[in-house]
Parts: structure tokens; sequence; C-alpha cells
């Protein structure tokens, strides 16, 4: 992107593009522009909200008379007097998803539709939505995984109504996401099934890998999966590093507890090899 001192005698001698555009930056104002196109066409621009906006084209309107304009219109910016488009929050949400319905999946559409229609069905103007309205329908909700979703379809929805200027501002700027609650990931709790839980980090030893770090490095199985004496299935086993048992952990009530790596030896070795 050239940058030079415009004038009337420099307009006419600018070097055309062998392809496509290029726009010449005024050293004089900023943000101001004239576009070249490899037809010869001349037009003044002006760089606002990251867009370029055409003003009009030499020699139809005189570079003095483009400048004129484009400083009448980044002063009506700095004073805010440049209004947002009006357009009713029911038919941004239209817009938006016939929009996403382009290159998004059906499910991904249908999902932005719910949260919307539930949680951000706000009627009247978009551009009177506030940053306090949109904290108060969020905290309504309860849970904090449906609160994060809901906070990631609006923060959505609202940037693409910004980069439109359907509104100068994000309301869901400054909103955090809610921390979620660690859960027992339990894949059965009935007789002769596991229930996998991970160790607290606390719990791991200060040589663990990094595995054990995120993961934990005791691993506990719970119910009746293992029986209190060691089954004949594993007494005839070697004693060979690919095998493990249940004495290789150690019980509590009906709780096992397992290295991890121990845990899914034991767990291959009950899928694969009958108990008698």
């Amino acid at each position: 992107m050239p940058h030079i001192k415009l004038s009337d005698v420099g307009l006419r001698s600018l070097p055309l593009p062998p392809k496509g555009t290029v726009d010449y930056w005024d050293l004089t104002l900023a943000s101001f522009a004239c576009r070249v196109s490899q037809g010869g066409a001349k037009t003044f621009i002006l760089k606002t909200y990251n867009s370029r906006r055409a003003i009009g084209r030499w020699p139809l309107i005189s570079l003095a008379a483009a400048r004129r304009e484009a400083k009448r219109i980044l002063a009506e910016k700095t004073l805010g007097r440049i209004q947002p488009q009006s357009i009713t929050v029911a038919k941004a949400c239209e817009l938006f998803l016939k929009e996403k319905e382009k290159a998004r999946r059906a499910r991904t559409v249908q999902d932005l539709k719910d949260r919307l229609d539930r949680h951000f069905d706000i009627p009247g103007q978009l551009g009177k939505i506030t940053h306090n309205q949109i904290v108060r329908r969020l905290e309504a909700i309860k849970t904090p995984q449906e609160f994060n979703a809901a906070l990631r379809v609006g923060r959505t929805f609202f940037t693409w109504c910004t980069n439109r200027r359907y509104i100068t501002e994000n309301p869901t700027t400054g909103i955090d996401r809610r921390s979620v609650p660690s859960r027992t990931r339990v894949v059965s709790n009935k007789p002769g099934r596991h229930r996998l839980t991970r160790a607290k980090p606390e719990h791991t030893s200060k040589g663990a890998s990094p595995i054990d770090a995120v993961y934990g490095a005791t691993t506990h199985i719970s119910g009746d999966s293992f029986p209190r004496s060691k089954p004949k299935a594993w007494s005839s086993k070697s004693s060979s590093s690919s095998s493990a048992s249940p004495t290789d952990g150690t019980r509590r009530g009906n709780i096992w507890s397992f290295a991890y790596q121990t845990c899914i030896l034991l767990v291959l070795q009950r899928r694969l090899t009958p108990c008698n």
C-alpha cells in the first residue's frame, strides 16, 4: 500500500496496476486514499471501521472536495453522530440465520436458532439492547453449561451484527464464561461393570509424567467389578509386565485404586479374557 502526498497534478500521473486495483494513501489526511484500477478509473475512498467507503470518482469530484467530505465523515464519527442502521432484533436474527445456512450444517443452524429464541428473544430495536440487559438474561440461566452455550451463541450473533454496522458495540463484551465443575465419569454402576473417576491432582506424585499431571496418577474403580479374593482367571496368568491383577492396587471397602496404566490393562484383560 503506497503512501504519497496526493495532489491534482499527481493524480493524473498515478501509475496503473497491471491487475486489479491499488490504493494510494494520502500523507496529508489519514484514512483517505485514491483507488486506481487497471482500467484507469480513479476513486476517492475513506477507511472507516475497517472498511473502505467510496466518496466519489475523479475528476467528477475534485481532490479538495473529496478531502472536505472525508473530514466531515471523520468528524461525525469522532463526535458519535453516525447512527447504526435501524433494524429489529427479530429481523437481525432472521438475516443472521439465513446467512449461516449457507456455510453451516443444519444441526448447527438449529442450535443457533434454539438458543437465540430461548435467551435473546428481545422485542424492539437491536440498537436499544444494553449490556446490563444481556447480563440479566444470562444470569437467569441455572447451569454453567447452558450459560456458556448461550454466551457463545449470543457473542457470535452480536459480533455478526457489529460487523454489519447494525450496532456499534457488542453487548456481550466483558461477560466471562462460567467454570464447569469436574464430573464423575460413569460407564455403568450395575454389577459387573465399571465406574471410573479421575484422581485429584494432589494425589499425583512429583515425578509423574505429563499424562499423570492431567489425569492423575491413580484411577478408582468402584462397584463389585472385582471380588475380594483373587479370581482364578488371574491366578493362571504370568507375572509379566503385560498383565495386571487387582493385587496390583489397593482396596478400601468396595473401592479399588490403581495406577492408570494398571487400570488400562485390567479393562483390556476383562474385555478380552473371560473370568471363570
